[in-house]
């Protein structure tokens, strides 16, 4: 009796790339009891027999793997360590057959075989691999540059590996004395551990500032990068150009991209507030009242102008079903309502408007106290 698996998953594959694995049965097997374990957890224990052509293909696998993610998050020094977005799945095969006496068997692994899922609910290009991807980049669409400003938050992630040590490296490109001049360190380091992990960091223009000693003014841009020693791995850098325009309107998000872990963006664009209620009458003592209302306030924002890259990476924001407001150290927690989110390949500038509100139910809010349109920021001596 023989019996060939000819696709499978193999190594580590992205959530949304695990391929169908195909089994082609021999002379004599008429049906597979198939078991999937996700760690320790029997996902799916089924018997299939074969077809016509005396084949079994066992198909959407991430439907079923899926549901066994998820995120642990816990804050160490500043850092997110999120856990359970990278499982372990094992697959054995119990082979049924018309005749027992043949005891040939061609399954990999003593009929099982292992593989690793990252969470991503992203479709990835068929041609990457995944085992080489992080290993190189962090975990962003973006590709390897983005605009920043004083006032911003910024976060990379990467996938933690266990037992290797990580070192994040930065190299700061400044303006001293006229010259253009660049200053290389270590920006943090992560200790090896004993499970995987991913690690979310700061690289706010802050933080860099913070590290580097340089002045906030003088830094043009910065690159981040990691590397693991042990491994002779090192990544490639990340870029971040510092952004001096002076934007009327700056409204900030914080979003958890596809691969479970947080992102930033700023919208520079025109803001619309639009406030709406909807009246339920009722005729009380011969008069018309007000029974119930649903009052809602929407706020529609533009992108401002970005780059190619960057509306293709405003997908994520879209996509996300964990969006928030920050500004000032504090966050509110949103729901996008609406995108009209339209691209072409001619050459012109981009930009799109989405609108979102408060995920409160509470929806009438008022930002400062009766003691006027000015916060305690305002200053009375400007002219």
């Amino acid at each position: 009796m023989a019996l060939i698996i000819t696709k499978r998953p193999t190594g580590l594959v992205f959530e949304k790339n695990i391929s169908d694995i195909l089994i082609v049965a021999g002379d004599a097997e008429t049906s597979v009891l198939f078991t999937l374990k996700v760690g320790t957890a029997v996902a799916i224990q089924e018997t299939y027999k074969f077809d016509n052509d005396g084949n079994i293909t066992i198909a959407q696998l991430n439907d079923i793997i899926s549901a066994y993610f998820a995120a642990n998050k816990t804050v160490v020094n500043g850092s997110v360590f999120t856990t359970g977005l990278l499982v372990d799945v094992s697959m054995s095969f119990d082979i049924n057959a018309t005749s027992a006496s043949d005891n040939e068997f061609l399954v990999a692994n003593d009929f099982g075989f292992n593989f690793r899922v990252l969470h991503c609910d992203a479709v990835m290009p068929e041609t990457l691999n995944a085992q080489l991807h992080i290993s190189q980049n962090f975990l962003t669409h973006l590709g390897n540059e983005k605009r920043t400003g004083a006032d911003r938050n910024e976060y990379l992630s990467y996938v933690h590996l266990a037992g290797s040590e990580f070192i994040i490296l930065y190299k700061v490109y400044y303006i001293s004395g006229g010259e253009l001049k660049n200053k290389p360190g270590k920006l943090i380091s992560f200790s090896s551990d004993s499970i995987d992990k991913i690690i979310t960091f700061d690289t706010s223009l802050s933080a860099i500032r913070m590290a580097s000693g340089i002045l906030t003014d003088d830094i043009l841009q910065y690159d981040i990068w990691f590397t693991v020693p042990t491994l002779q791995i090192e990544s490639y850098a990340f870029t971040y150009m510092v952004d001096r325009n002076f934007y009327r309107n700056k409204i900030n998000f914080i979003f958890t991209n596809s691969f479970g872990v947080s992102e930033t963006f700023t919208a520079t664009g025109t803001l619309e507030n639009k406030i709406s209620n909807e009246f339920n009458l009722s005729i009380t003592s011969r008069k018309y009242r007000k029974n119930t209302q649903e009052f809602m306030s929407e706020k529609s924002v533009n992108t401002g102008f970005i780059t190619e890259s960057e509306m293709d990476w405003l997908n994520e924001l879209i996509y996300s079903f964990d969006v928030k407001l920050y500004s000032g150290g504090k966050t509110e927690d949103i729901v996008l309502t609406s995108s009209d989110k339209k691209d072409s390949n001619t050459n012109e500038l981009k930009a799109f408007k989405f609108s979102f509100k408060s995920a409160n139910e509470e929806q009438l809010k008022y930002n400062n106290s009766g003691n006027g349109i000015f916060d305690e920021s305002f200053d009375p001596t400007f002219n």
